[in-house]
């Protein structure tokens, strides 16, 4: 391992890189970034020592933190008469010592003889940096060899040079202007007035010294041609591959995945793109274009095809947005943890664990299961009625190194206390949902509105914090930010606690190495992902804290709260890769967001304060591209993008549903046929069904069954009551008509044959 230095390889703006060798001066730690020096940073030695970059890293950089000791200069002159101190002569010994560290460690790395033989030993690994080769002997790059193997497959990407000269009777030796590199006397075409030369018996060609030699010196006046041929060069007249399409053709071969006939047939070879996503196909960017991208066969998205059913698509996407909220209810780990930092009677009574939150008696002879309070509301937030003693909320149960991820913390309660996001959470019985032990450990943000200076519950009660084992054995802060985040809410300060606060935006992006976390005050919803609105909280490095290294792997992320009633949790957008998957999409479907479309007039909604409003600057077609498919999740309507134009291919086919008892004719039963069996009496009509809703019913109950509409009228008969008689053996086609907000219908009733 190495002494003086240490290698790292940088993720997306990474500032951070720690280091352990000791040194005497702080001008004796050097930075480099690919193998160039840089001077912006600087040195941090409390809590542990590292540099910190003045701008950070880009994706990949390879960082060297190296200790380099100043061999041009003396750090101790001593003088005759003078006293040796202890401190002085460590410090020559220390210097000399380094010296020596830092040069047996570049020995060490540096190219030698091998062992009981002459040649030089590169230990099996790659020698980088070589310049491309001129005389026979010189090493050859990878790229000089690919390209000459390239030029043999496929044809070099130029004309064949020609040299001429002129015999004077006297000399046989011409020399090559410029020089050639190819040594083998059949590699060239020879002719001396037209008369072609036998190689190596008529002439002898030397590429060190760019020569040709005849046999019989050419008569004075002779005019002598030479072509450089190469290794049997395929002349085309069509398309010549780039370097590119040559070295993937190259590698192709090598691997013998070529045949002799499908090598002539791929002279004019496009492209080879990668896959980075399952379901990737081929798309030309744009017309007359040859560069080819990877995407999606298929884009998912909440695109009304008209104006008149967009009402019914938002309400679509708000019922699927509480879908989502209630499958973090119903699959999500559910924890309430208790510290040992507290110590009245109702802490007392708790159990330490990952479930001390279960029973709860608060106040006291009142057990309240901590864990159970949760619901989604009329407005799709999640939301938690308790003013809990315990640190509680919710765990995916998919793990994950990767994601990127936004919410936006509220309550409409008055206390003042904890709402948050966990960012990694780690199950100590991942088998066990109720096990108390061992411990869970996790990673969490979260807002507090308390303007007490002290750890009231549990942690820093002032601005956001970011905490390590908030409610657990173990419990540290890692981070937090007090002076951009108001406390005049407080309650201690007279004010009404998070009741009259809009809501604290937070924004996570969550890596293998490191996690960064911001958030925004006083802010009803989350803004876009680069608004320069957002507030970096934390820069994590998953990699020295050992509390942290464990979270490098897959985890949780979830939601918590704690001391906090009626909290809730709106906005919520997660982006993160498949199952099995190591990197998440970077521009992913628009059904991830909050984005509502309207391919009629091209105009973009998001809903904000429960009300959808525009959203300017946003469309359809920034996530679609010609060749691609576009899939209405609300009207399951099937869309293809075409010269930049996205037209309708297809609506469903009508799909057959029983019903043998009273019902509610719901959206969802759009393009289904309705069987009413026996039993049935009552269909209720109470829906936004968006114009186009289509929906046939057979009455095959055995006697009339009543259609009636609640709230609202949704149609009418001839006597104005709001109901309508579908007789037996009759069918009733309802219709969406687009009228009163989408919710209205149209029924048309025919007899069953």
């Amino acid at each position: 391992m190495a002494n003086t230095y240490v290698d790292y390889t940088a993720t997306a703006g990474q500032t951070d890189f720690a280091f352990n060798f000791p040194y005497l001066e702080d001008e004796h730690v050097t930075v480099e970034i690919n193998g160039t020096a840089t001077i912006d940073f600087t040195i941090v030695t409390s809590p542990a020592t590292k540099v910190v970059l003045n701008s950070g890293a880009s994706y990949g950089d390879i960082v060297r933190i190296r200790r380099r000791s100043q061999p041009d200069q003396n750090l101790v002159d001593f003088v005759n008469g003078s006293v040796l101190t202890e401190s002085e002569l460590d410090r020559a010994y220390r210097h000399n010592r380094y010296l020596a560290e830092e040069i047996g460690e570049l020995n060490d790395q540096s190219l030698q003889i091998e062992a009981g033989g002459l040649n030089w030993d590169a230990k099996g690994l790659r020698i980088k940096n070589v310049g491309q080769p001129v005389d026979v002997q010189d090493a050859s790059t990878k790229t000089y060899v690919d390209t000459q193997i390239s030029n043999t497959i496929t044809g070099a990407s130029v004309e064949p040079p020609k040299f001429t000269f002129t015999g004077n009777g006297v000399d046989a030796v011409f020399t090559f202007s410029p020089g050639v590199e190819l040594d083998g006397d059949t590699l060239y075409e020879v002719a001396i007035d037209g008369h072609l030369e036998e190689p190596t018996v008529d002439y002898v060609i030397d590429a060190d010294a760019d020569t040709i030699t005849f046999t019989t010196i050419p008569s004075n006046g002779a005019n002598i041609v030479v072509i450089k041929r190469g290794y049997s060069v395929p002349v085309t007249g069509g398309v010549v591959m780039t370097q590119e399409e040559r070295d993937k053709l190259a590698e192709l071969d090598t691997a013998g995945g070529i045949t002799e006939a499908e090598r002539e047939k791929l002279t004019a070879l496009v492209p080879y793109p990668v896959s980075t996503n399952d379901g990737d196909h081929l798309v030309y960017e744009g017309l007359g274009s040859t560069t080819v991208a990877n995407k999606k066969l298929l884009v998912k998205a909440a695109a009304s095809p008209s104006t008149a059913q967009l009402s019914f698509t938002q309400s679509f996407y708000q019922d699927r947005i509480n879908d989502e909220f209630n499958r973090i209810l119903s699959d999500f780990y559910r924890f309430s943890y208790r510290s040992t930092t507290r110590d009245d009677a109702v802490f007392k009574s708790l159990t330490i664990g990952n479930h001390a939150g279960r029973d709860v008696e608060s106040p006291p002879g009142t057990p309240t299961n901590e864990e159970s309070g949760w619901s989604v509301n009329a407005n799709n937030e999640l939301i938690q009625p308790y003013n809990t003693v315990s640190v509680t909320g919710f765990a995916s149960p998919d793990l994950y190194d990767t994601y990127d991820a936004m919410v936006v913390a509220k309550s409409a309660g008055t206390d003042d206390d904890h709402i948050g996001w966990v960012i990694a959470l780690d199950r100590g019985a991942p088998n066990d949902d109720n096990a108390n032990t061992p411990y869970d450990s996790y990673i969490c943000v979260y807002r507090s509105l308390n303007a007490e200076q002290q750890p009231l519950i549990y942690g820093d009660d002032v601005g956001v914090n970011v905490y390590y084992n908030l409610g657990l054995p173990g419990e540290k802060k890692l981070a937090g930010n007090s002076t951009d985040f108001t406390d005049v809410y407080a309650n201690s300060a007279g004010g009404s606690g998070w009741s009259a606060y809009d809501g604290c935006p937070f924004k996570i992006e969550r890596r293998p190495t490191y996690i960064k976390i911001w958030a925004i005050d006083d802010t009803a919803n989350t803004p876009e992902w680069d608004s320069s609105s957002w507030i970096l909280i934390a820069n994590l490095d998953l990699t020295s804290d050992p509390d942290l290294t464990k979270f490098q792997n897959p985890a949780s992320w979830g939601l918590m709260a704690q001391s906090q009633p009626n909290c809730s949790w709106g906005d919520l957008y997660i982006n993160a890769p498949a199952i099995n998957k190591s990197t998440i999409t970077s521009n992913p479907d628009p059904n991830l967001s909050s984005y509502v479309f309207d391919l009629e007039t091209n105009k973009t909604y998001i809903r904000q304060n429960n009300n959808w409003i525009q959203k300017a600057g946003v469309s359809i077609h920034d996530y679609i591209d010609s060749g691609q498919l576009l899939y209405d999740i609300a009207g399951r309507t099937l869309s293809f993008k075409d010269s930049g134009t996205i037209n309708k291919l297809t609506s469903p086919r009508l799909a057959l549903d029983s019903q043998p008892s009273n019902f509610t004719l719901q959206a969802g039963h759009d393009g289904e046929v309705i069987r009413a069996d026996s039993g049935c009496s009552t269909i209720t009509f109470d829906g936004n069904y968006g114009g186009g809703f289509r929906c046939k019913i057979l009455n095959h109950s055995g006697a009339s069954i009543t259609l009636q509409s609640a709230g609202v009228t949704r149609f009418k008969d001839d006597t104005g009551t709001g109901t309508i008689t579908l007789a037996d053996n009759r069918m009733a086609e309802c219709i969406g008509n687009g009228l009163n907000s989408g919710n209205n219908i149209s029924v048309i009733i025919t007899t069953i044959s």
